[in-house]
């Protein structure tokens, strides 16, 4: 059973999708989540501003060749 806190991971991936332009709705059922969960998570971000953190793309680093 999940729990209600959101893992790193998700939060993670809702910035990701929420800053390509995904709706809650979408968002939620993409990291298997509830809707309101999912919104509820977003202005909690917003609020403390790590909406806007930036997540690294770990392939960004692969050599170019």
């Amino acid at each position: 059973m999940r729990g209600k806190n959101f893992t790193e991971e998700e939060r993670d991936a809702i910035r990701i999708l929420f800053e390509q332009g995904y709706t809650v709705r979408r968002i939620a059922k993409l990291i298997n989540r509830g809707k309101s969960g999912v919104q509820g998570q977003i202005d909690r971000m917003r609020a403390d501003g790590s909406i806007k953190q930036t997540v690294m793309n770990l392939g960004q680093f692969d050599e170019q060749g």
